[in-house]
């Protein structure tokens, strides 16, 4: 979920600092007429300023983008250079000059273009020629993301916006803060790329300046992807993906050409308007089909993504995206924002792939089908004797089928090549040998002096000339800037006099400084390498009719050891002699002790638990020894949060939870025996003890309702519950994730959530006679769990869980399987994975058993059909719940639910039967899927 926040930056009245301030910016944006270049207006026919129009000199690889007046500035040194003008619908405008020692002034004007449709044979059943165009480009998108070995180049963005509305509420607090709908937040950086295939990418932020906050709205995930790729940004479906024409109608909407290449506009027409697919025109270039330009159109939670791109030929070999334009408008919550984003990138450095031809002549089998037959049976003939890479180097004529075919393989031996290189590199570094391979590399990284450039750098580099309400924009932020610094300077030297502020001060809490409003909200406190804290109070009074009012509170004091490791072979960064030795592990020691006073029973009880964590990532193992008398629901994984059910007993005399005390002592322990496997153990011996309710007390007494018995009601547990039970269990298992993958960012990997399945195999005793045990079973439970992007079309959660008891000669009711099940209007649980209007504890089994949920989420269904709803970023989910035990009878549950509301909450309803037959509905609201669910203990 995108998470808005506004900077509130004040006003500041104008002063001599201010005029000078100002006057130096517009001094240093007019420094270049010092070094030389080209500048001048770039225009229509009726002599508009064109926008963002981009200029590209072909000589250097340099490029300048027009501000929003038009204007240009481009520093070139001395030399004659051919500028190319261009803009999306316009005709590439090209001109010769000679630059001097100073600068030359060049205004242009931009010609519309004509359109004119090709000649070309509509093949039966009247489809439209686009069709073609697309088929061989999207045949040819894997050639284009192979086509370089490696580029390098440099990126400026600049992005302002302003908040174009505000809720009536908090409108004039934001006047006084000097923001309504003129105030623009502004940001500007410089960065170096670098790519290397297959899929190395690196950036160095040279410089950055920002005033205000860009609220999540940076198009970066844009800008650093590719249209070529199936999914751009990981989520929206390019229209080159070879699954396009699943989610996409295409129409030829005019033939022009540019600089000699014939492009072809192509309309993007979604098959169902909505989130992660696009709408607006892409441009293919003619014989090469590569993208020109594009200008499309997609939305994300509600927020709505305009991007233009133009593409330029570099070296004449490839065509790379030399400037970008991204506009953003989101409405949440009350809150109307815009925000515009431009890119110019320029100073390309690219290197061919050896592997690949120059060019690669495709043909369309759907179209000319005799040539296509030709071309097949030359390659049949070929197949056995030549490998992929010597088909691919022949630059013979392909068609889409074996063009797509030949480049699949292609990565596949590069993938294959490329892991095997880099499982030889971290066998030679101890600190990465643990770690999975993975052939996603990202690094990211800000140079020490970004935030530390002054107004000529910034004058020197700019590719996009500001304009003037732009400078005072800087002039303000900049002042401000200078404000608080020169008050943190007369802070720290003890200068500051001001009385407000020193009461301020004196009121701040000192580092671990005990005081009373810890207690409220708890307390944490360092000492070095260790740390004591404590939960707060009140946020763990409880009430249930067992104990009454109950308070408990963690006390925890944690050690932490770094194993540090420095590589011989590693080189220094610059300006240092040696390299920095790298954490090569972290060790963790906690030991928590938890008190628990029951007013009503009138008891004192408590538990303490000794944690330590070792190894290294992906080699990482927990061990925990915990040991006490205490009170715990007799489902482990905790159904009925402790908070709601204080409510449900003080407010409406409800009771749900069932508890049972227990002496205990048991040792956990889980290591990672590979980076996708996990090995499980658990052991306890407990003395349990069966409650009854201690109190009545309730805040709103209901003459139709009391409280349930502390006895959980079970259709299977027959036997009366025993007062004292002793039970030793003994628990083995292993968690797999096979198909796992990972990505690299800046060194350090990362898990590509849900690229797999998530399996889990238990096996569970009770140990019969062990310090006189009386349980006696075998346990085997199974669990698989999934969640998956079904295109663009919507996202699937799937969770199972089966299990059988192979002996139950004596199973206590707290280690029968139990199922998360739920009774209140208030949904607390997983989503996925648990049931909505089943009783917590009615068939729970000690015989054999299946749990099957399954949650699918939309991009379209119902209202989400109508576009003004799934603009407010509103989603709509399908599930099903299914359980098999001994007694359940079938049970079932289907539902339906809008989810996202307020980019919060999310509301069900749900009906449940019983060997189909009907059994109950129910309303519920609970937390929004997209942020996870929120455990209220």
């Amino acid at each position: 979920m995108e998470v808005f926040s506004i900077i509130a930056v004040k006003t500041s009245k104008p002063t001599m600092k201010n005029t000078l301030l100002l006057a130096l910016l517009t001094l240093g944006s007019i420094h270049q007429a010092i070094a030389g270049g080209v500048r001048g207006t770039v225009r229509d026919n009726e002599g508009n300023a064109l926008e963002f129009a981009a200029i590209y000199v072909k000589e250097t690889g340099d490029g300048a983008v027009t501000n929003s007046e038009g204007y240009y500035e481009l520093r070139l040194p001395p030399g004659d250079y051919t500028l190319i003008f261009q803009y999306l619908g316009y005709n590439a405008e090209l001109r010769e000059i000679a630059v001097g020692e100073g600068f030359r002034e060049l205004d242009v004007t931009m010609k519309g273009q004509s359109f004119t449709l090709k000649q070309v044979d509509v093949i039966e059943g009247r489809e439209d020629p686009a069709y073609t165009v697309m088929r061989k480009a999207i045949a040819k998108a894997s050639y284009h993301r192979q086509q370089l070995d490696s580029y390098s180049a440099q990126v400026y963005i600049k992005g302002s916006g302003r908040l174009k509305k505000a809720p009536f509420f908090i409108r004039k607090e934001l006047k006084k803060e000097g923001i309504d709908s003129s105030f623009a937040f502004v940001t500007e950086s410089v960065s170096r790329i670098e790519y290397k295939r297959p899929n190395k990418f690196k950036e160095t932020v040279i410089s950055i300046r920002k005033q205000g906050d860009d609220n999540a709205t940076s198009p970066s995930q844009y800008i650093f992807s590719s249209f070529y790729q199936p999914r751009v940004a990981e989520a929206a479906v390019s229209p080159l993906a070879t699954d396009a024409f699943a989610y996409y109608k295409f129409k030829l909407d005019g033939y022009f050409m540019d600089r000699g290449y014939g492009v072809n506009k192509i309309r993007v027409i979604p098959r169902s308007r909505g989130e992660d697919v696009f709408e607006g025109y892409i441009y293919i270039v003619e014989d090469w089909w590569n993208i020109h330009s594009l200008s499309l159109k997609t939305y994300k939670f509600g927020i709505e993504f305009n991007i233009n791109q133009v593409y330029s030929p570099i070296e004449d070999v490839a065509w790379m995206p030399t400037s970008q334009r991204f506009d953003v408008n989101a409405k949440v919550m009350g809150f109307d924002f815009v925000y515009n984003y431009v890119s110019s990138v320029s100073g390309y450095k690219i290197k061919l792939n050896p592997d690949l031809p120059s060019d690669v002549a495709v043909v369309d089998e759907k179209l000319d089908q005799e040539l296509a037959k030709e071309v097949e049976k030359r390659w049949k003939e070929d197949a056995k004797s030549k490998d992929v890479y010597d088909k691919l180097s022949s630059g013979k004529e392909l068609t889409r089928k074996d063009l797509k075919s030949l480049m699949k393989d292609y990565e596949k031996e590069e993938k294959k090549s490329a892991k095997a290189e880099k499982s030889a590199e971290q066998k030679k570094d101890e600190d990465k040998s643990t770690d999975p391979i993975t052939l996603e590399e990202r690094e990211f990284k800000v140079d020490s002096m970004a935030y530390k450039r002054d107004s000529s750098y910034w004058a020197e580099i700019r590719p996009i000339p500001l304009t003037v309400y732009e400078v005072r924009g800087y002039v303000r932020v900049d002042s401000l800037s200078k404000v608080e610094a020169e008050k943190r300077e007369r802070e720290e030297s003890g200068e500051e006099t001001d009385e407000k502020t020193a009461q301020k001060n004196k009121k701040k809490k000192k580092p671990n400084q005990f005081e009373m409003m810890d207690l409220i909200g708890g307390g944490s406190y360092n000492f070095g390498n260790a740390r004591l804290s404590f939960e707060s109070i009140p946020a763990n009074l409880h009430f249930n009719p067992v104990e009454g009012y109950s308070l408990h509170s963690e006390i925890a004091l944690r050690y932490r050891q770094k194993i540090m490791h420095k590589n011989e072979d590693e080189k220094p960064a610059e300006g240092e002699a040696d390299a920095k030795p790298k954490v090569k592990e972290t060790r963790d020691w906690t030991l928590g002790i938890t008190p628990r006073y029951a007013f009503a029973r009138e008891k004192l009880t408590g538990k303490g638990r000794l944690m330590h964590s070792f190894g290294r990532r992906f080699r990482r193992g927990h061990a925990e020894l915990e040991g006490g008398r205490y009170i715990v629901q007799y489902n482990s994984e905790k159904p009925i949060s402790e908070l709601i059910n204080t409510y449900l007993n003080l407010f409406e005399e409800r009771n749900f939870i069932r508890l049972y005390e227990k002496e205990y002592l048991g040792f956990n322990f889980d290591k990672q025996i590979r980076e996708n496997w996990k090995l499980l153990l658990n052991a306890e011996w407990a003395k349990r003890y069966t409650l009854n309710n201690n109190t009545t007390q309730t805040w709103f007494n209901r003459d139709d309702r009391s409280y349930d018995s502390n006895i959980p009601v079970n259709d299977e547990w027959t036997t009366p519950a025993p007062a004292i039970e002793r039970a030793a269990t003994l628990s083995i298992g292993v968690e797999a994730r096979p198909w796992q993958r990972y990505r690299t960012y800046n060194g350090y990997t990362q898990v590509v959530e849900n690229s797999s399945p998530i399996l889990t195999l238990r096996y569970k005793k009770g140990l019969d006679g062990l310090f006189d045990s009386e349980v006696n079973y075998d346990l085997l439970d199974f669990t698989y769990r999934h969640g998956f992007k079904v295109g663009a079309r919507g996202k699937m959660d799937v969770k199972v869980n089966t299990g059988i008891f192979l002996n139950n000669d004596y199973v206590g009711f707290a280690d029968y399987k139990h199922f998360n099940g739920n009774r209140i209007s208030l949904v607390t649980a997983d989503p996925v994975g648990s049931f909505r209007l089943l009783d917590y504890y009615r068939h729970s089994t000690a015989d054999k058993y299946l749990s099957a949920h399954a949650h699918y989420q939309f991009r379209k269904f119902l209202f989400t059909q109508i576009a003004e709803v799934w603009l407010l970023g509103l989603k709509e989910n399908v599930f099903v719940n299914y359980l098999a035990t001994p007694t359940s009878k079938n049970y079932f549950e289907v539902g339906y639910s809008v989810d996202n509301i307020l980019r919060i909450f999310r509301l069900e309803t749900a009906v449940s039967f019983q060997n189909g037959k009907y059994l109950d509905w129910g309303v519920l609201i609970g937390i929004s899927s997209n942020l996870g669910f929120v455990d209220f203990d």
